[in-house]
């Protein structure tokens, strides 16, 4: 994994070089592995190759057949790494053991330079969100929407000094949520259907 992240970081100047198969695990496997920020660099490109320079070209569409423009534009060659904007930025996710959105995961993972995500999907039961937004002085807010029928469990990035609340109550003390434990630097809570604020102070 370190050898591939130099190459992408030095050899690539941080572009994309992975075409239509490897492109669909090139930003979540970067995530995984603790490397969302490199992730992101290369999707906020603007030059050739990137989806920002589609975007620069006029595109209106990011399903181009071919990074240089040629062939079809409404052709999903690519269209596979977009995944990670709603299963890692956002961080909604089905349970494959409880399908259809009946048990929903979020786990959001902002990038440094990103300060604000939002993402919203109809499911079988309902409308499903996650808005996450970072403040100035690195306190977070997260806007969690859980339709009727499902439930979720959500992970709240926080450190050894954060104060989580829930629409302003102590997160042990508030209303349908269940605390769960600490894993991997997030505050992990089970949420029944319903919508929920979470603020983090840290």
């Amino acid at each position: 994994m370190k050898s591939w992240y130099r190459e992408i970081t030095e050899k690539y100047d941080g572009h994309l070089n992975t075409g239509i198969f490897g492109t669909q695990f090139f930003f979540e496997t970067l995530a995984a592995h603790g490397l969302n920020d490199v992730a992101y660099e290369a999707m906020d490109k603007r030059d050739f190759p990137s989806f920002g320079r589609w975007l620069e070209e006029g595109g209106t569409t990011v399903f181009w057949e071919q990074f240089k423009g040629t062939g079809s534009r409404n052709h999903p060659m690519f269209g596979g790494g977009l995944n990670w904007f709603y299963r890692v930025l956002a961080g909604v996710n089905a349970d494959e053991n409880e399908p259809g959105y009946r048990h929903i995961i979020v786990r959001p993972d902002l990038p440094i330079k990103m300060d604000y995500v939002r993402y919203s999907n109809q499911t079988p039961y309902g409308k499903v969100s996650s808005e996450v937004k970072r403040r100035s002085d690195n306190s977070l807010e997260m806007n969690i929407t859980i339709p009727v029928g499902s439930h979720a469990t959500v992970y709240i990035p926080v450190t050894g000094n954060s104060v989580v609340k829930e629409s302003r109550i102590a997160i042990e003390t508030a209303s349908g949520v269940e605390v769960s434990c600490i894993k991997d630097g997030r505050l992990v809570v089970k949420v029944k259907q319903g919508r929920y604020h979470f603020q983090i102070e840290n």
